[in-house]
């Protein structure tokens, strides 16, 4: 899969400013949900590591961390969001083989992520390829 090397070296913050910077067709509503969720919960926890550098455990953490003081809902929410905006750097960093790629990982995922509580971060950050997530599915 090919990656631009430079947008691994930008951090979550500047990230989400690009991502906010996009999302205007998301109904107002959901915009400012989400907008809320990165500045209480997410950019505190993520904002000055690099994209590149954010691994599953640092996300399970985060996620650990809300399950222990937050609603089970508003976690599937606020992980619903983070999930977004990764998903959004890895299809702006790929070639249109490899959004192809990962948008079919990406549905499985989703599905095997919604049958759990909490999220698991390994469904935000799936290791297939097409020809082995169709048989899988």
């Amino acid at each position: 899969m090919w990656h631009d090397p430079r947008h691994g070296d930008l951090t979550f913050a500047e990230w989400v400013q690009r991502y906010l910077s996009v999302a205007g067709h998301k109904a107002a509503t959901t915009r400012s949900r989400d907008e809320t969720v990165l500045r209480v919960h997410l950019v505190p926890a993520f904002g000055p590591q690099r994209l590149a550098a954010i691994a599953p455990l640092d996300v399970q953490h985060v996620v650990n961390e809300m399950a222990a003081r937050l609603a089970p809902a508003t976690v599937r929410t606020n992980y619903g969001v983070l999930r977004a905006v990764m998903n959004a750097a890895v299809d702006d960093a790929g070639s249109p083989e490899a959004r192809a790629d990962e948008s079919h990982c990406r549905a499985a995922a989703t599905r095997r992520a919604t049958r759990s509580n909490p999220p698991s971060s390994t469904a935000s950050r799936p290791r297939c390829h097409a020809s082995t997530a169709q048989s899988s599915t």
